[in-house]
């Protein structure tokens, strides 16, 4: 497939990344649930690899993922490894 030929190459060259980690958990001690959250995850490129575990995440471009939720309460920390 076309992602398996896309890993491959890229364990052919060097991989080295950034992690940004947002808390979201501090959440519960707010006054109620996120009302309106969205996370927008663009890649640099429609051949970068993005793996993504959000559960409700959907593909709304050739680069560019989203996740909208109303009354948002996080389950966790958000980390993202670019």
């Amino acid at each position: 497939s076309a992602a398996q030929a896309a890993l491959k190459q890229a364990s052919q060259d060097i991989l080295a990344g950034t992690e940004l980690k947002y808390v979201l958990t501090t959440a519960g001690n707010w006054l109620g649930p996120i009302q309106k959250f969205r996370l927008t995850v663009e890649k640099p490129s429609d051949k970068a690899l993005v793996s993504l575990c959000a559960k409700g995440i959907k593909r709304a471009g050739p680069t560019t993922f989203t996740l909208a939720e109303d009354d948002y309460v996080p389950a966790g920390d958000l980390n993202v490894l670019f």
